[in-house]
């Protein structure tokens, strides 16, 4: 194998930042699960692979859909942002240029990107097919090939932008035996998308802002986001949720409210718990999300409050560790909550059989299947069942 000299001066972590995801200044305006990701997903199991280790694969939204549909698959990516918000637990937080990765020799079938390769510097290409050839067997690689003048991602311009037969020759120059298939990144994420329809179960999402969920889940927000619901395919109700549920007693079989409660005072989530249990049937459960207060108290008396600055804007822009723990738990909040007193609250409130779960786990296989968890290295999840 070649030995590579790997400069300074690439910092693929500083690149895709918490502004690159969610700012639109040099990336995204709002990255998400879009419904491009079902159709991605579907193009990725026409090859029938037994596993797959995604490079680059951002918040692993696609690794997600994989292992629903029982793929053991791997998401790689170097961005910080995209570690504290990833979909699964199958995620390496690792610069892919920075080898050997931490895998076996063949150990994954498929090797999948979808603009990834085309971010990378010239110079370190070599490497990265080299390691992608040991650890898997085959590649499906998604890459652009031109820029247009509505390219708005400015880490483009200091990569590698080449036309097709480029890269195949690149490919076949640098690992001749590895059997790889190259395409338009545009070709994974066009076509006719099929969005999961219901299930027949009624379930709420609740303040669910723009992390939605198909598969049938009406998801409830105080805020217009109808557009946004529209534009990728999405049931949405707009509801002041301070004022009750919009549901008939003993109506609904799963509520999900993911960082919603910590927005409400201490009389208001009391009604919205006793809410909770009106609504939902005997058999039905609740799953609520809120910033650990116990946790987040933890890391900021251990000096380490600013791991969360690539995921916080206030932490970001925090001038010392006691305003970077104001805004991560407060700001915009009314209270603050720790599993003792979420469970006291269900308690008084009706609800038995209170657990906390880590954030891919479920008593549920339709949260387990159908939602993603927010914020997994900052949040409690509880969920509990109504005692009728």
């Amino acid at each position: 194998m070649t030995k590579h000299v790997q400069g300074r001066d690439y910092d693929p972590a500083g690149m895709f930042h918490r502004a690159y995801w969610e700012d639109g200044t040099t990336g995204y305006t709002m990255y998400a699960d879009f419904p491009v990701h079902y159709f991605t997903t579907e193009e990725i199991l026409k090859r029938r692979p037994e596993s797959v280790l995604e490079i680059g694969g951002a918040r692993g939204y696609i690794i997600k859909r994989l292992e629903d549909r029982g793929i053991r698959a791997l998401c790689m990516d170097v961005s910080p942002h995209c570690w504290h918000t990833r979909a699964t637990e199958s995620f390496v937080l690792q610069d892919i240029t920075r080898v050997p990765w931490p895998f076996r020799r063949k150990e994954f079938d498929l090797c999948f990107s979808i603009a990834t390769l085309e971010h990378l510097p010239e110079d370190r290409l070599d490497m990265v097919l080299e390691e992608m050839a040991r650890v898997c067997r085959r590649g499906l690689m998604g890459i652009t090939f031109s820029i247009t003048p509505e390219d708005t991602d400015a880490t483009h311009r200091r990569g590698t932008i080449k036309p097709k037969e480029w890269w195949e020759d690149k490919f076949h120059k640098s690992v001749p035996a590895f059997p790889v298939e190259i395409v338009d990144k545009e070709d994974l994420e066009k076509g006719p998308i099929h969005l999961p329809g219901s299930d027949g179960l009624v379930k709420l999402n609740l303040g669910c802002y723009m992390n939605m969920y198909h598969y049938g889940w009406i998801n409830i927000d105080g805020l217009a986001l109808q557009q946004w619901a529209k534009a990728n395919g999405y049931v949405f109700h707009q509801a002041d949720l301070v004022k009750g549920i919009p549901f008939g007693n003993d109506s609904v079989d799963i509520i999900n409210a993911s960082h919603l409660i910590e927005h409400f005072t201490r009389d208001e989530a009391l009604r919205f718990i006793q809410e909770c249990w009106r609504v939902l049937k005997p058999t039905g459960v609740v799953r609520i999300t809120t910033p650990d207060a116990v946790l987040l108290a933890r890391m900021y008396t251990d000096g380490a409050i600013n791991t969360y600055a690539p995921v916080n804007v206030g932490v970001e822009n925090a001038s010392d560790d006691a305003e970077a723990f104001f805004n991560l738990m407060m700001a915009g909040h009314k209270t603050i909550w720790d599993f003792t007193a979420l469970k006291k609250l269900l308690e008084k409130k009706g609800f038995e059989d209170i657990q906390a779960c880590r954030f891919s786990q479920s008593r549920s296989q339709t949260i387990r299947t159908q939602t993603i968890g927010m914020y997994p290295t900052l949040s409690l999840y509880v969920e509990a069942r109504p005692r009728k």
